[in-house]
């Protein structure tokens, strides 16, 4: 079995796991803002998921 972040391999971010672990971390904090702007401006949250 292949560890994940979503459904992308972990050994696709390279680097070590600490950083893998921070980028996730990252890219999950960027789509959250995008989410709560995009509700602001009435867009469903869940079409921006389906967006990233």
């Amino acid at each position: 079995m292949t560890a994940t972040i979503g459904s992308t391999p972990l050994h696709d971010f390279g680097g070590r796991v600490d950083q893998v672990v921070d980028r996730a971390i990252e890219e999950e904090r960027i789509v959250g803002a995008m989410i709560l702007v995009a509700r602001r401006k009435g867009i469903p949250g869940s079409w921006i998921r389906d967006w990233t």
